[in-house]
């Protein structure tokens, strides 16, 4: 009898958990933008492609922050989770995407800091001059220059990131 109760337990268990195994994987929606897509799993891979707001793709891996994504079964490469979300977006025919910010915005706002903290820094601090920072905001640098750099300077990546 005691037996008989246990195999029960574990045939529910199993039936139970058989659908989330044998589930697709989750789609995701882009949810700024613009969303680049890596090589690497890491800022400083190189660009292979973009994605722009309400493109959906499907999670192949995760590695720390960011997404290995496919999308119709095809490989596209590594997406920053910032940029992505499980919620669907869905834009009706003729409708304009309203985003509200790009993948650099979510990133800075991530770390506390948004349009407006930058205007009341700014309006406490009138007599600093930031036409050097805003400046500094539009160069770019091409990952591949970034990598030399670094590896030149024997700096490693934070753990998790590859070059």
């Amino acid at each position: 009898m005691f037996i008989h109760r246990v195999l029960c337990i574990v045939c529910v268990g199993c039936a139970l958990a058989l659908p989330a195994i044998a589930a697709p994987a989750s789609g995701l929606s882009v949810q700024v933008r613009k969303a680049d897509v890596r090589s690497t799993p890491s800022f400083l891979g190189a660009i292979v492609g973009s994605l722009v707001y309400a493109d959906r793709v499907t999670q192949v891996e995760k590695k720390g922050d960011w997404i290995k994504i496919s999308r119709d079964g095809t490989p596209l490469g590594w997406v920053h989770q910032q940029s992505l979300t499980s919620k669907q977006i869905v834009l009706k025919g003729g409708e304009v995407a309203k985003t509200g910010a790009s993948s650099d915005e979510l990133a800075l706002a991530g770390k506390g800091f948004t349009e407006e903290v930058e205007k009341e820094y700014k309006a406490q601090n009138k007599d600093i001059d930031f036409a050097p920072i805003d400046r500094m905001e539009k160069i770019t640098i091409a990952p591949e220059k970034l990598a030399k750099f670094l590896k030149a300077g024997d700096v490693s990546p934070a753990a998790g990131d590859t070059l």
